[in-house]
């Protein structure tokens, strides 16, 4: 077992950390960057690194799905529709859930469905395709993050609905 300092030292970077990949995402969709996207990819690397070090496996297990969005991501030059990009946003939110939460305390999340449901955001998203179609990366607005009934159905109502009201 770590040492308690060890492991709030951890919680500490990791947010610091998400924050970093959170505003690299948003920025990287309004106007493509080389080097922006490579600071992304290498944050969520090390992320995935440390909390495998730390003993947080559900952090790990996450931050190797953000990868395999990320990289669908970057084979599209990061013209992503927006129910790809709330699939990304909602593992920031489910990240920043599971690195707070204190050893020991019941944990409400359901990470094997949330799993299974950005696993189906990465089939629909096939590797194979160059881009989705959608507003290319520098005519994009940021915005609040919307939910289409498709895509309640495809994360589960209780999903989206979790981290709606984390967000808020």
């Amino acid at each position: 077992m770590l040492p308690p300092e060890l492991i709030q030292q951890f919680r500490e970077v990791a947010l610091e950390r998400i924050a970093r990949i959170e505003e690299a995402w948003t920025q990287v969709l309004v106007k493509l960057d080389d080097e922006l996207s490579k600071v992304l990819h290498r944050e969520v690397h090390t992320l995935k690194g440390e909390s495998r070090v730390v003993g947080f496996t559900d952090v790990n297990l996450i931050t190797h799905k953000l990868e395999d969005l990320l990289e669908v991501a970057r084979n599209r030059g990061y013209a992503v529709g927006d129910d790809f990009d709330l699939a990304v946003t909602m593992v920031f939110g489910f990240l920043g859930m599971l690195v707070r939460k204190k050893a020991g305390t019941q944990n409400s999340i359901d990470l094997p469905g949330f799993i299974r449901q950005i696993d189906a955001v990465l089939k629909r998203h096939d590797r194979g395709r160059t881009r989705l179609g959608s507003v290319p990366p520098a005519l994009r607005v940021v915005a609040t993050p919307r939910v289409s009934s498709a895509l309640r159905e495809t994360l589960g109502t209780a999903a989206v609905n979790a981290f709606l009201e984390f967000a808020v």
